[in-house]
């Protein structure tokens, strides 16, 4: 007969499945835990982390502003994202003849470019740039004149972090 799963065990093996990293830390910042999906993103061991600094998983620049936001949100604890909807933020700039407003849409469909007569373009490299930016989760745009009525700003969000599906 299968023993009864207690509460502390059925809570590890939720810890542990979660597809994101998971890191506990109490008031001083101090690591008390971290999941096993931890370890694929940072490459430490994820119980080597404990009794380690929550610092310890952030660029060395960024430690000492790190601790007194954790103090702000430990004096004032309450829900908050974490890297939801964070995404980084790309401009490749030109200063060519820039997008007319009426092609701004029409130059990220396959085989358009932006004029008929336009050569050595087939059309597809813009295209294929916002299908493997969207796949990723992330978004494009061009914004045009940039400086002087000419040239063109390509922006492009890509997440920070991987978009999971159900089945990873």
């Amino acid at each position: 007969m299968d023993r009864a799963v207690t509460s502390p065990e059925l809570l590890a093996r939720a810890f542990n499945a979660a597809p994101n990293g998971v890191v506990l830390i109490d008031g001083s910042g101090t690591i008390v835990a971290a999941n096993e999906e931890l370890e694929k993103m940072f490459g430490h061991a994820h119980d080597a982390l404990v009794g380690l600094p929550i610092e310890t998983l952030l660029p060395t620049t960024l430690h000492e502003s790190h601790v007194g936001l954790r103090s702000a949100f430990f004096s004032k604890p309450e829900r908050r994202s974490m890297g939801a909807d964070s995404y980084c933020e790309i401009c490749v700039v030109d200063d060519g003849p820039g997008v007319p407003e009426a092609a701004k849409e029409r130059i990220f469909k396959l085989f358009q470019t932006l004029t008929a007569t336009e050569r050595g373009s087939s059309g597809i490299s813009l295209a294929l740039t916002k299908r493997v930016i969207e796949v990723h989760g992330g978004r494009i745009e061009v914004v045009s004149p940039v400086r002087d009525g000419r040239g063109a700003c390509f922006r492009f969000w890509w997440p920070r972090f991987p978009q999971r599906t159900s089945d990873e």
